[in-house]
């Protein structure tokens, strides 16, 4: 969770800043809830809704031009290298931006900020002056990794990394997506949010983890050792060549803690599917037979091959296992 600073409170005094001195409640994911779905009556299936990507669940302000919240396709090809693909993904925040033709933006069809090289650009206009600031904040960010990497001597390299990253909610996410298996979530199942030049991953849309295929019809093969987030160009893998040692002295300390334990992950595993119940598990898989991830492999009429296998809690448990004392290796 990336939290409000409340690093100005002492014991004589708060900020006055209502959000900071109480809380604004932001999660920086989503909180959802299973349910069953009805249409005009009739049974439809067993459902989960989450919160949105809605900004004040990251702590931001549809008027503050110092924060913005990136959600689409992330990596190197699209952002992280250098070169922005503005196609790519969406701004979700902050709101009244304008792009480069002077049009307003839509996030459902995302393109490229204004900024001053554009004929469009009316330096009178505030908001073509606060989108341009926002585009000079996206663009910065763009161009760490490179710097990063450009640098050979890891102290140096890390202070430069700290210009722009906030380590310790990276840590969190590399930790847990690495735990989990979150393996699509390095690319675009996840959000980036930029707080005054400084940036992290938020989680989302985690459909992929204990080792399940991103389409459900397999088990992916060697998830329980492969390490994931360190692909060239990602900051994650910067993050790792530079804060090995810390990150490993988290882990541990989650461990200690049994946090990271199987016991404890599937204390949740096994809370959730109890809130469900298994009427309504039962329900769905009756009612929809050829879910991938509750079937038998099968070949159709024209010969095409068709994934699927049985999961279950034990079979989380048992692939949880092997994957904590993976970790525990690495």
């Amino acid at each position: 969770r990336v939290v409000l600073d409340n690093s100005a409170i002492d014991a004589f005094n708060s900020t006055g800043d209502f959000d900071v001195d109480f809380g604004d409640g932001a999660l920086c994911h989503p909180d959802g809830f299973p349910f069953e779905m009805y249409v005009n009556g009739e049974y439809y299936g067993l459902f989960a809704w989450n919160l949105k990507k809605h900004r004040k669940n990251y702590s931001m302000d549809k008027k503050d031009y110092s924060t913005a919240l990136l959600d689409g396709i992330l990596d190197n090809v699209t952002f992280f290298g250098g070169k922005i693909d503005w196609t790519a993904f969406e701004l979700r925040n902050p709101k009244d931006l304008v792009t480069m033709d002077g049009s307003e933006y839509d996030g459902e069809n995302p393109s490229e900020l204004i900024d001053s090289s554009s004929s469009s650009y009316d330096a009178n206009n505030s908001t073509h002056v606060k989108t341009a600031q926002v585009k000079s904040l996206v663009e910065r960010q763009a161009q760490a990794v490179p710097l990063i990497e450009a640098e050979s001597n890891d102290e140096r390299a890390k202070s430069i990394f700290e210009q722009y990253y906030d380590m310790t909610p990276m840590a969190a996410y590399f930790i847990v997506s690495n735990v989990l298996f979150h393996y699509d979530g390095f690319r675009k199942n996840w959000l980036w949010t930029i707080y005054d030049q400084i940036t992290s991953p938020a989680f989302y849309d985690m459909d992929s983890i204990f080792g399940r295929h991103w389409n459900g019809t397999r088990v992916v093969e060697n998830s329980e050792t492969t390490i994931i987030g360190m692909e060239n160009g990602l900051p994650t893998k910067q993050l790792v060549r530079l804060y090995k040692n810390e990150l490993d002295a988290i882990y541990k300390s989650l461990r200690d803690a049994n946090i990271i334990s199987t016991t404890n992950l599937m204390r949740y595993v096994n809370d959730w599917m109890e809130r469900v119940g298994l009427d309504a598990y039962k329900h769905n898989i009756e009612t929809w037979s050829s879910i991938p991830s509750y079937r038998a492999e099968k070949t159709i009429e024209d010969g095409t091959a068709e994934g699927g296998f049985f999961d279950s809690s034990k079979r989380i448990e048992l692939w949880l296992s092997a994957r904590i004392q993976a970790l525990d290796n690495y």
